[in-house]
């Protein structure tokens, strides 16, 4: 695994831990801003959006996640997914 930020680990840690959606969002993308390496916020924020049927910003996320990450996998299918959704066929 690669090095990962302190400040950023902190922070999607708390994101994880956050009673309000709005503090989870805050504490992710901030961790996501801070090591962009650092795919899991990444893919969190990817999938908050999916689970909202907001296809247009789980793909936004979605195609941050690094390939490395183990999730990759599961991004692609669910960027596929989004795209479908929003018509955008040549993606």
């Amino acid at each position: 695994h690669p090095a990962v930020r302190l400040d950023a680990l902190e922070n999607y840690v708390r994101g994880l831990m956050a009673e309000s959606e709005e503090a989870r969002h805050r504490l992710l993308t901030q961790a996501a801003r801070l090591d962009e390496s650092f795919g899991a916020p990444v893919f969190q924020l990817g999938l908050h959006y999916w689970q909202l049927d907001n296809h247009r910003q789980a793909a936004t996320w979605l195609r941050r996640l690094p390939r490395e990450h183990s999730q990759f996998r599961e991004a692609q299918f669910m960027l596929g997914v989004c795209d479908l959704r929003l018509g955008d066929y040549a993606e």
